[in-house]
């Protein structure tokens, strides 16, 4: 096996999967609206405040929940959201897929979640998820 030749496939099958022809199609809707773009660049800049103020303990500044406020109500905007995380939650999955074959262990040292509760149960969600049921049909 050809490691390399598959990670090119994997990132075929990804850039081919419907989560990423759903964001990429909910990047150009979003590109073409004007006042829904400079609002997401509002949002993300805000969303950035916030998260470095929350990291230096500091509060964050007012204006920040008044404008994710308005950019969640844009259904542009929310679809885009919804998109990426959606796109998120694949390639999570495809890494606690390929952390489960590496190591032969769910990720995060016991939880594909982070819970470190009941590895079982995580395990057979992502499994689930993408139609596996055991290792053998990896």
């Amino acid at each position: 096996m050809d490691i390399l030749k598959m990670a090119k496939q994997l990132g075929e099958a990804i850039a081919g999967s419907k989560e990423m022809r759903e964001l990429k199609k909910a990047e150009a809707t979003l590109m073409v609206d004007r006042e829904a773009k400079d609002l997401y660049q509002k949002y993300r800049e805000a969303k950035f405040k916030k998260l470095r103020a929350e990291l230096l303990y500091k509060d964050s500044p007012s204006d920040i929940a008044e404008i994710e406020d308005r950019a969640l109500k844009n259904p542009l905007i929310k679809r885009l959201i919804s998109c990426q995380e959606s796109f998120s939650r694949l390639i999570k999955n495809v890494n606690a897929v390929m952390a489960f074959a590496i190591e032969n262990a769910p990720l995060d040292g016991g939880c594909f979640k982070g819970c470190h509760g009941n590895c079982d149960i995580c395990t057979k969600e992502v499994f689930d998820f993408h139609g596996y049921t055991d290792d053998k049909t990896i």
